[in-house]
């Protein structure tokens, strides 16, 4: 017989099944977890789901100052942002941020505010300053957050400028009105404008100032990334006038493409240079090698031995025919020919093959057609 189920505890589940601990009636499956440092419900996992627990993995329980176990963007040490939500946990939603009131005087930074605060708050760290707080003379502060220190009447870099008068730095007694510029990416002068009439200032807006390449900083047509024009100007500021353009001599040979250069960025391409054989119309006449390729593109330049380059009928390999021309270029004309063969005179059609006469009577007037149907190939 199979040994008896023993349930030692009486919990309902007996040894030897899933009951982890059969001497404790709390402690089977189906149990609800307690924060007691055991496994109740022996599934592996001791106090899951309790106020001791880590469940989201922030490293922090319930106990240790969670307020969301289930979100680990939520615990004690998480930074405040402006969403509506305590990330700290410390009870306060959005403090710390430009939308809490920080000190306490009903406004915040904004552009909105929780709690129900006003927006405009220009020192959030300061419960006497804020948009609807009173001006104190003398303080060197904007109480009242409308931008301007004292009413207007307190100069305290004492440059004899209040911010009435124009001063735009109340700290610095080298900025304020008629004061020299400098290139220094500071509005010395406070006249709205950092560097004005300084070779660091974009004088006509074009991105450039002098200081980083603009050759005319009054005219937004010319600098460094400025296309060259035909206009004797300097456009792209690299010191090189109408470079690029057709009226200009790029490659330095003596001709522009107006002047006939017909490559203007290679020095050996232009009208009067020597036509070599290289596949490139050297002298600009329109003809790719000249003179010394294959004109008559029969496959065999002249110094392949074409003794006629200029008819594509007659090269080295050519068959000869009875037309009073060299087509195989051996130096006999019309050999295997006699003065009975039709002849052909050019420019007139060329004959497929001497027509041998031997003797016999005029070649017939189909012959006569077909000879004609065979035009003279020239270049």
């Amino acid at each position: 017989m199979p040994p008896a189920v023993v349930d030692a505890d009486h919990d309902g589940s007996p040894a030897g099944t899933d009951d982890c601990d059969d001497t404790n009636p709390d402690v089977h499956p189906g149990v609800t977890e307690v924060a007691d440092g055991v496994d109740q419900n022996c599934n592996g996992v001791v106090d899951e789901n309790t106020d001791v627990s880590d469940d989201d993995g922030d490293g922090y329980s319930e106990r240790g100052g969670d307020c969301d176990d289930r979100a680990p963007s939520r615990a004690p040490d998480r930074k405040e942002s402006c969403d509506g939500i305590d990330e700290d946990c410390d009870g306060r939603i959005d403090n710390g941020t430009i939308c809490y009131d920080d000190d306490g005087d009903g406004e915040c930074e904004g552009p909105t505010c929780v709690n129900g605060d006003t927006v405009g708050d220009c020192d959030d760290t300061n419960a006497t300053v804020a948009k609807l707080g009173t001006e104190v003379l003398g303080n060197g502060i904007d109480d009242d957050c409308d931008g301007v220190i004292d009413l207007g009447a307190y100069d305290p870099d004492e440059d004899g400028f209040s911010h009435a008068g124009g001063d735009c730095d109340s700290s610095n007694p080298d900025i304020h009105p008629g004061a020299v510029e400098l290139p220094n990416g500071v509005d010395d002068n406070c006249n709205g404008r950092a560097d004005d009439g300084t070779d660091a200032y974009d004088d006509d807006g074009d991105g450039f100032s002098e200081e980083n390449g603009d050759c005319m900083d009054a005219d937004d047509m010319v600098n460094p990334n400025a296309v060259e024009a035909i206009d004797g100007v300097d456009q792209d500021c690299d010191g090189l006038i109408d470079q690029g353009t057709t009226v200009t001599d790029d490659d330095g040979d003596g001709r522009s493409e107006l002047g006939g250069d017909c490559d203007d960025t290679n020095e050996d391409v232009h009208p009067g240079a020597v036509e070599v054989a290289n596949g490139v119309d050297d002298d600009c006449d329109g003809r790719v090698d000249g003179g010394v390729g294959d004109e008559d593109g029969d496959g065999y330049p002249t110094t392949g031995g074409d003794c006629d380059d200029a008819d594509g009928w007659v090269h080295p390999v050519a068959r000869e025919f009875c037309d009073e021309v060299d087509n195989n270029c051996d130096g006999v004309i019309d050999e295997a020919c006699d003065a009975a063969d039709v002849y052909v005179t050019p420019p007139s059609s060329k004959p497929a093959a001497c027509a041998e006469g031997g003797g016999r009577a005029a070649a017939p007037a189909w012959l006569a057609l077909a000879l004609l149907a065979l035009r003279r190939r020239r270049a």
